[in-house]
């Protein structure tokens, strides 16, 4: 048993008595390696909170346990003992104070006593009461200390600085040293009669070690694992092979380090069971000592380095990432580690590709494509760990649109026009739909929308719905063309019959020159042929020498809705090489495709203007004529009308000149500088870069006023009516309308021409008017040309 019971030590501190019992009383039993247990030894002075450990060998019987056990015991009853003895005395303020401090004391017989220099030691065996004539020897020469003379009560005192406490006659043999010194070390004995040594104890000398700094035992610290930490001390203690225990002392940031859960100290060393990133640049320092009363100096501090991440991985900016499609994409990801991670991986989340080994994620220029989940990876390759966070990039782009249309295209019919758009977010403005036909604009149209879509009705169509559709889309997102407003066209081509420009239906043509008949229009399908017929008696127009006809292509104006708008069109062609009296007169052109035909009315004459009709007096007065006629067709060509003045219906001079252009209507004019009371006949034509018309169908005559006569008189005048002559009451007034004779006489006067291109205002005051006469004199409409041919055959 005595081999391992030797393993357990009992010291108590010098503070038990010798500080004031109101401080704190602790007793520590030191071993190796020890289970537990709390006792609680009570005196008349304080309580003690005493740690009782012992070490349990597993090669030890169950009895032998128990012996151990009440060998404890024993020793503190004898603790108790000493401490309830007369070893105590008050001082002059009340408190208690131990005259001998310090007891050490083995559990049983050759345990070492401990020491230190100027200090107490005490040493103590139990021996039979029937012992005599016992003798304490110390050192290698045997020098007696004390000497037991047949059982004496007291011995004999051989060294000066012993005081015997035991009572032999109790088989108790006990004794301190005071003043230890170097001298008294080595072991101690008791000598029974005969020389028969027994006993032996060794006295030794506690030492401060001498500090050499903290060393980490199982690098490197990482969170999350245990780590260990070593005192590291030298031993001063003497003898140098005294083989007493090296324990230590620890403190944290200045504060000492309590035993719990997560720290525990086992002689010189300190556990850390479980590291966390707090642990990180905590100081730590130690005192190392073998005797508390002779504890080392600190230690240096030692600044922990923990090591850990990657913790709290976040992608900055922080949530879910919204960016623009064409602008740059930057997103940054970090952690907290130690070391710093030096270690990214950028990885797409439908695929798992690889995207980038950098800490931030950089696309240039991102598109819709790129939306979706990202994950970055964050390595500490100190520790090889990772930790992985992701990110949802939603990626803002303005609609795709998309028009289509459905329904027959073939005029007449209803044609529906879808707008769908797709685009990021899903909230959308549709504006008014835009009709064009080539660049120009047509019309606005509203259609009608639903969340992502807009339809457009086109109810009975026709040729002029033909064109490009343009659907606009907003949700408020820039597109990469810097628009807002995103567009979707369709083209929609009417399948129907041909489509005549209708701007021109009469034709000029010279007598015995050449000349063309040329009728624009549209198409779809093309026209592969084209017939002209003579209306007088319904006879189709064929190739001959003198007449040839084809089609040709030519990129053509129309009109839609009101706007001039081009298109590659269909020419049809009437030519003639010279051009005869006889091919005058009214044509109908009729045009064919696949689907139908379209047949328009025209007119091909010589170049020189209509007669002017309905040319009359409106006001007479003494000296001037005022006179109104309505105009005939110009021919598409400027026309002039010419006035002409006769007194005797024989020689005629231009009285008034008026260049209308292309002008039509009412006209009228004021012939002054006349004579008083004189007849006057008066005639109307017109000419124009192609020659001249016809003069009207009626002359007009008639006498001015005399001087003498009241402008009031001039109220009872002449009514003039269309093909009719009225007589009025007053006789100094008359008009004459007569028929135009048909006579070579000719249009200009023999005595007074008037140049056409003098400005006549010179000689005359004229006035153009193009406000209408009454409705008397209004020209009927002709009827309708559109009229099929066969109408006519």
């Amino acid at each position: 048993m005595e081999q391992y019971i030797d393993e357990c030590n009992i010291y108590i501190s010098s503070k038990l008595f010798c500080e004031n019992v109101n401080e704190y009383l602790q007793t520590k039993f030191v071993v190796k390696a020890c289970d537990s247990f709390q006792y609680r030894i009570k005196t008349r002075y304080t309580i003690a909170s005493v740690k009782m450990s012992y070490l349990m060998y597993a090669s030890k019987t169950f009895a032998e346990t128990l012996i151990l056990v009440n060998l404890v015991f024993l020793e503190m009853q004898c603790l108790l003992q000493t401490l309830q003895m007369g070893t105590t005395k008050t001082n002059e303020k009340g408190n208690i104070h131990c005259s001998r401090a310090f007891f050490g004391f083995h559990i049983t017989v050759g345990s070492p006593v401990v020491a230190v220099i100027g200090g107490e030691a005490s040493l103590r065996w139990t021996i039979s009461t029937s012992t005599d004539g016992i003798r304490i020897v110390s050192g290698p020469d045997n020098a007696t200390k004390i000497a037991f003379i047949n059982r004496q009560t007291k011995p004999y005192y051989v060294a000066t600085n012993i005081n015997y406490t035991g009572d032999i006659t109790q088989g108790i043999m006990s004794f301190t040293l005071y003043e230890v010194a170097l001298a008294n070390i080595g072991k101690y004995r008791y000598i029974l009669p005969g020389n028969i040594e027994n006993g032996g104890q060794d006295l030794l000398i506690a030492e401060s070690p001498e500090i050499t700094g903290i060393k980490e035992l199982s690098p490197p610290a990482v969170s999350g694992s245990m780590t260990k930490f070593n005192c590291s001390a030298v031993s001063t203690s003497i003898p140098a092979n005294h083989n007493l225990t090296m324990l230590s002392e620890w403190k944290k940031n200045g504060n000492d380090i309590s035993q719990g859960s997560k720290y525990n100290v086992i002689g010189t060393i300190l556990v850390i069971d479980i590291l966390d990133r707090t642990d990180n640049e905590n100081r730590l320092t130690c005192r190392a000592y073998e005797d508390p009363r002779r504890k080392s100096n600190e230690s240096n501090e030692y600044i922990l380095n923990v090591l850990y991440g990657p913790d709290n991985v976040q992608i900055t900016p922080v949530g879910d990432f919204s960016v623009v499609e064409g602008t740059m994409l930057n997103i940054s990801c970090s952690a907290e580690c130690n070391p710093v991670c030096d270690s990214y991986r950028w990885q797409n989340g439908s695929d798992n590709s690889l995207l980038g080994s950098s800490q931030s994620l950089v696309i240039p220029k991102v598109r819709r494509e790129h939306a979706g989940v990202y994950f970055c990876t964050v390595i500490n390759s100190a520790i090889s760990k990772s930790a992985k966070v992701q990110v949802n990039v939603t990626v803002n782009y303005p609609p795709d649109v998309l028009v289509d249309y459905s329904g027959s295209t073939f005029t007449n019919s209803t044609v529906l026009l879808t707008c769908i758009a797709s685009g990021h977010p899903s909230q959308y403005t549709f504006h008014e739909w835009v009709h064009k036909v080539g660049e120009t604009e047509i019309r606005k149209l509203t259609g009608q929308n639903t969340a992502n879509t807009s339809i457009l009705t086109l109810p009975n169509i026709s040729i002029e719905d033909m064109g490009t559709y343009m659907c606009s889309v907003d949700n408020s997102i820039t597109g990469l063309n810097g628009q807002i407003i995103q567009t979707g066209h369709t083209d929609i081509f009417v399948r129907g019959t041909p489509l005549i420009e209708n701007k021109n239906s009469m034709f000029i043509g010279m007598i015995n020159k050449s000349a063309r008949i040329e009728i624009p229009f549209y198409s779809n399908p093309s026209s592969k042929t084209v017939k002209f017929y003579r209306c007088a008696n319904n006879v189709e127009v064929t190739n001959t020498s003198d007449t040839l006809i084809f089609l040709t292509s030519l990129l053509n104006t129309f009109t839609f809705y009101g706007k001039e708008v081009f298109l590659n069109g269909q020419v049809a062609v009437l030519h003639f090489r010279t051009v005869l009296t006889t091919e005058y007169g009214e044509y109908t052109a009729v045009l064919f495709n696949d689907i139908g035909n379209t047949y328009r009315r025209i007119v091909f004459s010589s170049g020189e203007p209509e007669v002017p009709e309905k040319f009359h007096v409106t006001d007479v007065a003494e000296k001037q004529v005022t006179l109104q006629w309505l105009s005939g067709n110009h021919k598409g060509f400027d026309q002039t009308f010419v006035v002409q003045i006769s007194m005797d219906n024989i020689t005629w001079t231009n009285a008034s000149l008026l260049n209308a252009g292309k002008k039509e209507g009412w006209f009228s004019t004021t012939i002054t500088g006349l004579k008083s009371y004189t007849t006057y006949y008066f005639r109307l034509y017109s000419f124009n870069v192609n020659g001249e018309g016809e003069f009207a169908d009626i002359n007009v005559v008639t006498r001015t006023l005399k001087e003498s006569v009241s402008s009031l008189d001039i109220g009872a005048s002449l009514g003039i009516g269309f093909g009719g002559i009225f007589l009025g009451v007053v006789g100094t007034i008359s008009v004459i309308i007569i028929r135009k004779r048909i006579t070579a006489t000719p249009k200009y006067g023999s005595t007074s021409e008037i140049d056409m291109s003098t400005d006549l205002q010179t000689y005359y005051n004229t006035r153009v008017s193009s406000s209408p006469a009454p409705s008397p004199y209004e020209e009927l409409q002709q009827d309708s040309m559109e009229k099929t041919i066969y109408d006519h055959i």
